[in-house]
Order: structure tokens, then C-alpha cells, then sequence
């Protein structure tokens, strides 16, 4: 049986400044990122948002887009519209947001309520006082 080929070998010809893997621990990339293109799942938003990362939306879903939508809404990122994108429009799309002084401060402040609330500990605690 033949091996399917690699991502790397399906794209083709990689900019030296990209690196192609099969996965990678996203919370050590967002904190060097300076714009994220995401499908913008929940984990995938909000650790965006723990690193003040502005988030370039493509959604495939109904939970997805309802996140996109509330990153446009809140001046987090943008939502884009993959059946029309170009590489022009992504490109701009992505150097604008990382350059962007307004969202980066209204990053910094979502940065600063995620980091705030405690994260897991605090939600299970939440919950337990709830249920009691």
C-alpha cells in the first residue's frame, strides 16, 4: 500500500519563513504570533485571547462562526469568507490587524479579563458552587 504524502509535499514550494509540521503546540506559537488565521473553535479562540493574538476567522461551523462573528463584533480580529478569499485580501487582512494600534489595545484588555478569570480551577469551582 502506498504512504500518503506528506502536507509539506502536497503544498509544494515552501517560503523559507514557513514552517510546514503535522501539528505544533499552538500556546508556544501565540506567543511569538502576530495575527492567527483560525477556524476559530473555542479552545482555538480563547488561547488567541490569552496571548492578545489577533484572530483572522474562518469558520466551519455553526459554534466556529458564532465565535467569528463575536471576534469581528468585540474588534478582536476579523471574519473572512473562504468561498471568495484571495491571497491578496488575506495577506492585507492579516498585516492590517497586526498593525492595527485600536485592536491591539482592546487585545490587551481581553488579554488581561482571560488572564483574570482564573481559568480552570476557577470555572470548576464555579461549577461545584452551583451544583451545591
Amino acid at each position: 500500500m502506498a504512504q500518503p504524502e506528506s502536507a509539506a509535499a502536497v503544498l509544494g514550494p515552501i517560503p523559507a519563513n514557513f514552517d510546514i509540521q503535522e501539528s505544533f503546540p499552538q500556546p508556544a506559537v501565540l506567543r511569538h504570533a502576530a495575527a492567527f488565521v483560525s477556524h476559530t473553535g473555542m479552545n482555538s479562540t480563547m488561547e488567541s485571547l490569552y496571548y492578545g493574538v489577533p484572530l483572522v476567522a474562518f469558520p466551519q461551523i455553526a459554534e466556529q462562526a458564532a465565535n467569528a462573528d463575536r471576534v469581528d463584533e468585540l474588534g478582536l480580529g476579523r471574519r473572512l469568507d473562504a468561498s471568495t478569499l484571495t491571497a491578496h485580501q488575506l495577506r492585507t487582512t492579516v498585516n492590517y490587524l497586526a498593525a492595527d494600534e485600536q485592536m491591539c489595545a482592546k487585545l490587551g484588555a481581553m488579554r488581561q479579563i482571560v488572564r483574570d478569570c482564573g481559568g480552570a480551577i476557577a470555572g470548576a469551582d464555579a461549577l461545584e458552587d452551583h451544583l451545591a
